[in-house]
């Protein structure tokens, strides 16, 4: 009888040990590989292309996909630009992450084995600046036995108008004594998740 009430309470501390951890077959972004990348075009001549530092995220073995990105974390080169654009275009105060979450079919998820290599269009739903807008993205996946890369094909293009951001734009351009600054904003997407 003590034998198995033993058992049991392994048993039961095990499951309690084991509730709300991330299964082996979740992948989880590793922040110090992966980049996130955004291009702005001032004058109308001028391009420059800037970074997001902080990404986290989880794609977990059902194919759902969570990332967040820090806001704060906005790396242009330029230590005022990164203030202002924290302050005025992505008010990070307010709302201090982007998140992208997908729900990625199951006949892909399947395919993703060591040595996979594929092309696929996806679907998410980019959570920015308090807009929720549902955007397509055509992207390369390769398989390793330790990690996932996800690659955007071509950039995906972002209209600033939906998350509300031509204000913060406005701005920028008066505190930058610019006459334009873009609403059209390209994307690029590195991602490394491993196990």
């Amino acid at each position: 009888m003590n034998i198995q009430r033993t058992i049991a309470s392994s048993l039961i501390s095990a499951s309690l040990l084991t509730i709300g951890a991330p299964s082996f077959a979740d992948w989880t972004i590793n922040n110090e590989q992966s980049a996130i990348h955004f291009s702005s075009v001032k004058k109308n001549t001028i391009g420059e292309v800037h970074r997001f530092d902080q990404i986290s995220g989880l794609l977990k073995k059902d194919g759902s996909f969570t990332a967040e990105i820090a806001l704060a974390s906005v790396n242009t080169g330029i230590e005022i630009r990164d203030t202002r654009m924290q302050e005025h275009l992505f008010e990070t105060a307010k709302f201090p992450s982007a998140n992208i979450t997908a729900a990625l079919p199951k006949e892909l998820m399947k395919s993703l084995k060591k040595g996979a290599s594929l092309s696929e269009s996806v679907t998410f739903t980019l959570d920015l600046h308090g807009k929720k807008v549902e955007l397509t993205g055509n992207v390369a996946i390769n398989v390793s036995k330790k990690a996932i890369q996800v690659n955007t094909v071509a950039p995906i293009m972002l209209d600033a108008a939906a998350f509300d951001l031509v204000p913060g734009i406005e701005m920028l351009k008066k505190l930058a004594g610019l006459d334009a600054i873009a609403t059209a904003v390209p994307v690029t997407l590195h991602l490394v998740l491993e196990k």
